[in-house]
Order: structure tokens, then sequence, then C-alpha cells
């Protein structure tokens, strides 16, 4: 797949995301490799208790699963964080 063709299929499934998809995706493609706890903290969630940061992460964990799986994202596990980046990026890396 030539890199013309990567790009119209990233662009066309960047069309097809929800509002709060959108908003993940341009947190990781401004700020990567992140995972989920920073997501949340970047877009200004409390994750000051246990409990919010532990439903938090839960919360954004899927939506960074769901971008993956329309291949928007990149992912690897580092414990039990997801670390995430762009497939725009992966040439980079």
């Amino acid at each position: 797949m030539t890199e013309n063709a990567v790009l119209a299929e990233i662009r066309r499934q960047e069309l097809a995301l929800s509002e709060i998809e959108r908003r993940v995706y341009e947190v990781v493609v401004e700020k990567w490799p992140t995972c989920a706890v920073e997501i949340a903290e970047f877009l200004g969630e409390d994750i000051l208790s246990r409990k919010n940061k532990k439903n938090l992460s839960t919360k954004y964990a899927y939506y960074l699963q769901k971008l993956i799986d329309k291949r928007l994202l990149l992912s690897k596990r580092a414990g039990h964080a997801l670390i995430v980046w762009p497939v725009l990026v992966e040439k980079y890396r």
C-alpha cells in the first residue's frame, strides 16, 4: 500500500469518529506516545482520587481500543498501561 493510500484511508477513518473519539485521537497525535491516564489528565479530568483514576483509565482505554481497531493508532502494553501512538508517526519511531 502506498503512502498516499495509507493517508487516504486514515483520513476516511477520521471522518467516521464520534466526538470523544476525535478528541482522544487529537490528544494522541499532539502528545505521543501516551496512555489513557495521561489523556484524561490532558483533557482536564479529575484524576486525584484512586477511584476516579481507575474509572477514567478504563473509559479512555475503551476509546483507545476503538481507535486501534479502526487502525488509526498502534499500541503496546507496558505492564497494565496501554501505550499508544498514531499510525502516521510509525515511520519516525
